[in-house]
């Protein structure tokens, strides 16, 4: 997804010097100004502020993928977790 979007730019994505799953690494590495990381502007939001990050003036359009909610059968499923579910559905009908 990261590559077609830049493909889309019409430029070659840069070549990966480190992999991190852990978004913890990942932040840190970034943190250190030695590394370019791409992710999701909520993420930046709410904790990129703390550590210091920018946004680069860049925009992709990356179409986020399709999500969903799945329940284990025989389950109750908490009030909480109900309620999560049907305002996402709310949302998601009115997008």
């Amino acid at each position: 997804m990261i590559a077609d979007a830049f493909r889309a730019k019409g430029l070659e994505a840069p070549k990966a010097s480190v992999v991190s799953l852990p978004i913890g690494t990942h932040w840190a590495l970034v943190a250190t100004g030695k590394y370019l990381g791409i992710l999701p502007a909520s993420l930046l939001r709410s904790v990129g502020q703390s550590l210091g990050l920018v946004k680069l003036a860049i925009e992709f359009n990356i179409e986020a993928p399709p999500l969903g909610i799945v329940t284990l059968k025989k389950r109750t499923i908490g009030s909480t977790a109900r309620l999560f579910a049907e305002t996402a559905r709310d949302v998601a009908r009115n997008m």
